[in-house]
C-alpha cells in the first residue's frame, strides 16, 4: 500500500507534512521569542521557571526544526539513516512533549486558573493533542517508508 490517509503517495505527504511542520516550527519559535521579550521587558523580575520553560521551549523548536529538515532531506535522497534519524527522534518527542507540555500549563497557569474561562484551558489540551496526533501520523509514515526500504534491501540482497 503506497497511499496513505489522503490518498496520496506517503512521499510525497512526508514532503507535504514535513514542510508544514517546519513552517509551524518557524512561526512557534518566532512567536516564543516574541512573547520571551514583550513579557520580560514589561516585568522588572522574573521567575526562574519561566526563563528555564522559555530557554528550553526555544531549544525544542530549534531541535525540531531542524530534525525537521532531517527529514526533507530523508525524503529527497531517500536515505534510510536520515529516515531511522527522524523516526527515533519522532518516537522520543512523542514520549516527552506531553509531559513538558502539561508542565508549562501548570506552571504558566496555575496562578490564573481563577481568571481563566475553562473553554481556554480545553482549546489549549485540545491544540496539545491535535499535533500529539499529526507526530503519531508522521511517525506512522516515517515507518511505513523505513520498513518499505528495509524489505527492498532485503530483496535486493536475495537476489544477489
Amino acid at each position: 500500500m503506497s497511499n496513505c490517509f489522503f490518498c496520496i503517495p506517503v512521499k510525497y505527504e512526508l514532503i507535504i507534512w514535513g514542510y508544514l511542520k517546519l513552517i509551524f516550527s518557524i512561526t512557534v519559535m518566532i512567536n516564543i521569542i516574541q512573547l520571551y521579550f514583550r513579557q520580560f521587558s514589561t516585568q522588572i523580575e522574573c521567575t526562574s521557571w519561566e526563563l528555564i520553560i522559555t530557554f528550553f521551549s526555544i531549544i525544542i523548536t530549534i531541535i525540531d526544526s531542524m530534525f525537521n529538515v532531517i527529514l526533507l532531506v530523508a525524503v529527497f535522497l531517500n536515505k534510510r539513516l536520515l529516515y531511522l534519524a527522524y523516526f527515533y527522534y519522532s518516537l522520543l518527542m512523542m514520549s516527552v512533549c506531553p509531559v513538558l507540555f502539561c508542565i508549562c500549563l501548570f506552571i504558566f497557569l496555575n496562578p490564573y486558573v481563577e481568571y481563566l474561562i475553562v473553554c481556554v484551558i480545553i482549546l489549549i489540551a485540545l491544540c496539545g493533542l491535535v499535533i500529539f496526533f499529526l507526530q503519531v501520523y508522521i511517525t506512522v509514515m516515517v515507518r511505513r517508508e523505513l520498513k518499505k526500504k528495509i524489505d527492498n534491501a532485503d530483496c535486493k540482497s536475495a537476489i544477489n
